[in-house]
């Protein structure tokens, strides 16, 4: 009887503490425009969750492949196609100023697409060698990819410097629900890594014309405040982004394909399928909570005007995303297999094997995501571009040598793991240092 009424008292405790937690971060502005970015893009993420037991039904190893290898090349166009001008566009203090930043990234943009169409239609047999043969006839598709993508990211930035949470909440419920049904109706038809690819680019063209109409219809002069002499001075006035975020970001794509390629080449486009597929049932969920905080902490921390505000937003940002992602680490390394085998199918055990190897290093980078944005708040572009090219290529160079040297996929994906997760440990470390050094300037 004492042993229960314990039990009452410290369940009554817990649940008073919950409470009061939820009021707390509800009545939170921050937390209040993340959650509403959440929500949005997580009712999304739930069709895609729910029909992902029957696309896996349709789609093989091989088609996830295809997928990897034609992303392989735009997430290294991608970072490029705007000369990263449009995260310039929320820094920019005054109206006439993001104008012509916006319409500066825009006019980089439409140039980088006609310039990749020209190379790719030049040289697209030399370069599907390079990649993967399979992707030849999609290389064509791959400058309309990085104009929705380019074109999505500059029309999102314009809308988070306006506020316009909920817009960028309906254009990620777009962007995942079409994508999901597509994908389904799709392999219905056995389309195959075609349906995939098709898929991706009808909810990016959706999606940007989700944000297009009410950027059109802003009641502001963002036309009308538009000239040659102002965007000259974006150019000059933004210009650490094309010198050190255009490579950071670069060099993050380099990473990304660089891990594809090794993995097709030393392990073959099923264990490549295999990846790519556990990677999106893992990071795909996070990547919506850690890419809405990282939005809204954005617009927030150029809005603050304390820097000790600064610190203990991040502080705050960070142990909220280390408890959220917590329970991963319990469920994917012990029950990984099993539970991809039980909902996915047969040809998904080793996705799930490589689920429970990749979640340390895909939770440690789910908490990082929103950090990325400090040194671009405070400024600190080259020593962070430095940082990023430890945090790239050091797992990387671990990687290929694990394949050169015979290892077995699981091994060589341990050995990744673990090394991505001390780079990644060091780049918090810094951080903290960053903050702390910055704000006793002030």
């Amino acid at each position: 009887m004492q042993l229960m009424g314990s039990f009452s008292v410290l369940k009554d405790k817990l649940l008073s503490f919950l409470k009061r937690k939820w009021s707390e971060i509800s009545q939170d502005r921050f937390f209040k425009n993340a959650i509403t970015l959440i929500s949005g893009a997580g009712l999304a993420q739930v069709l895609p969750l729910l029909i992902l037991p029957i696309v896996s039904r349709f789609y093989h190893p091989e088609d996830y492949a295809l997928l990897a290898g034609y992303s392989s090349i735009v997430v290294i166009l991608g970072p490029l196609s705007t000369g990263m001008y449009h995260y310039a566009i929320v820094t920019d203090k005054t109206e006439r100023k993001a104008s012509n930043t916006f319409c500066l990234a825009f006019l980089i943009l439409a140039s980088f697409t006609v310039l990749s169409a020209i190379v790719i239609f030049a040289f697209g047999d030399h370069i599907a060698k390079y990649f993967n043969k399979q992707i030849s006839f999609w290389l064509y598709f791959i400058p309309l990819t990085i104009f929705f993508q380019g074109f999505y990211q500059i029309l999102y930035m314009w809308q988070t410097r306006l506020a316009k949470f909920r817009v960028l909440a309906l254009s990620k419920m777009v962007l995942s629900g079409i994508m999901a049904v597509s994908t389904l109706c799709f392999g219905f038809f056995n389309l195959g890594g075609a349906g995939l690819l098709i898929s991706q680019l009808i909810g990016q063209s959706l999606a940007m014309i989700v944000l297009l109409v009410p950027t059109v219809r802003y009641k502001g002069n963002l036309v009308k405040l538009v000239s040659v002499s102002e965007m000259t001075k974006s150019l000059k006035r933004h210009s650490d982004f094309p010198k050190f975020n255009m490579p950071q970001s670069f060099t993050d794509g380099i990473k990304e394909s660089s891990l594809i390629w090794i993995i097709s080449n030393f392990f073959g486009s099923t264990a490549l399928g295999s990846f790519s597929f556990a990677r999106t049932v893992i990071f795909g969920p996070l990547q919506i909570v850690g890419g809405a905080v990282g939005e809204v902490f954005y617009q927030n921390a150029n809005a603050v005007g304390e820097k000790s505000e600064l610190i203990y937003l991040t502080k705050k940002i960070f142990l909220n995303l280390c408890l959220f992602g917590l329970p991963l680490l319990i469920i994917f390394p012990f029950f990984g297999d099993k539970l991809f085998e039980t909902f996915f199918g047969n040809k998904w055990t080793n996705a799930g094997a490589f689920s429970g190897i990749l979640i340390f290093w895909l939770y440690l980078r789910f908490v990082s995501s929103p950090l990325s944005i400090i040194p671009i708040v405070l400024k600190k572009q080259k020593p962070y571009f430095v940082i990023g090219l430890m945090v790239n290529f050091i797992p990387i160079l671990f990687f290929y040598v694990a394949g050169l040297y015979g290892f077995t996929v699981n091994n060589a994906l341990y050995t990744f793991t673990t090394v991505s997760c001390i780079t990644l440990l060091f780049f918090f470390v810094w951080i903290y240092y960053l903050l702390k050094i910055n704000n006793d300037k002030y």
